[in-house]
């Protein structure tokens, strides 16, 4: 088996710490709800991005950390990365908001002592944002985060700074290690030695479980429209690694990329964990 180099240990220890798959609800594409929580499906649903007060965590109101620790139990939603806090610690990741869901790879938190309340209120944060959350909305101010089999209460704070932008980094040229789809671990299940995504000038391709995958793309900032084209193999339903691959770049998918080569990249329902692998 390969070893995996660094960024790739810090990558694949995150998932392991809590990527699994998870079966909470998803929302269709553009559903919300109104102040009261009925459900308006018609309608396109508020921008995720700015900040977010954390009011209650699975139900219960926030609850702040001794003095000298104490920080705002907040989630600020930028347009590729957040940063959260349950009151003491800070925890932060690259991310993609895609179809109602925030599908996140988190980095490791700050690790200050906060006492046992606020300690319990940054285990369900860390379980949500692991979990790759649902998004429910309730009208422009107020949202709701569910994964994990935990939930997070969100109000928007209104705010007159102006929107963070950040350009996209350019993906022709690049090599991806995969190191999970759908939450799975590679190396946990396939039978090749290592999974690449290769994006040439206008075709992709990647060595996935069954075979190799191939396909057309374009990039137009964070937005990757692709299509799937071929397969050396054809597994069926045999592989679900596979499935995930085809399906997500077969579609307008959306992807992400940290400072040290972090990537994640979300389309059709499936989501994709690797890191950037530099030239030789």
């Amino acid at each position: 088996m390969k070893q995996l180099s660094s960024p790739s240990i810090g990558l694949a220890a995150a998932i392991l710490a809590g990527c699994s798959p998870t079966s909470d609800p998803v929302p269709p594409q553009n559903s919300r709800s109104d102040a009261s929580g009925t459900p308006a499906s018609t309608a396109a649903p508020p921008a995720f991005e700015g900040r977010w007060i954390i009011t209650a965590f699975d139900g219960k109101p926030s609850a702040s950390a001794p003095e000298g620790n104490r920080r705002p139990t907040d989630l600020s939603i930028m347009p590729s990365n957040y940063g959260a806090n349950a009151g003491c610690n800070s925890l932060f990741g690259i991310a993609v908001f895609h179809e109602g869901r925030y599908y996140t790879q988190p980095g490791p938190p700050t690790l200050l002592s906060c006492g046992e309340i606020v300690n319990a209120q940054e285990a369900v944060l860390s379980r949500v944002m692991r979990a790759s959350p649902a998004v429910i909305f309730a009208g422009d101010s107020g949202a709701t985060l569910q994964g994990g089999g935990h939930s997070l209460s969100l109000r928007r704070v209104s705010d007159d700074k102006a929107p963070v932008t950040n350009a996209a980094p350019m993906l022709k040229g690049k090599r991806i290690e995969l190191l999970a789809v759908d939450g799975r671990y590679l190396p946990q299940s396939r039978q090749i030695t290592s999974s690449f995504i290769d994006f040439d000038d206008e075709e992709w391709r990647a060595t996935a479980d069954c075979g190799t995958l191939s396909g057309t793309w374009r990039q137009s900032g964070w937005v990757i429209e692709a299509s799937s084209k071929s397969a050396s193999k054809d597994c069926g339903a045999d592989s679900v690694i596979d499935a995930g691959i085809r399906s997500a770049l077969s579609s307008h998918a959306r992807f992400s990329m940290g400072p040290n080569g972090e990537f994640i990249m979300a389309g059709s329902g499936h989501w994709i964990s690797g890191a950037y692998v530099a030239p030789e």
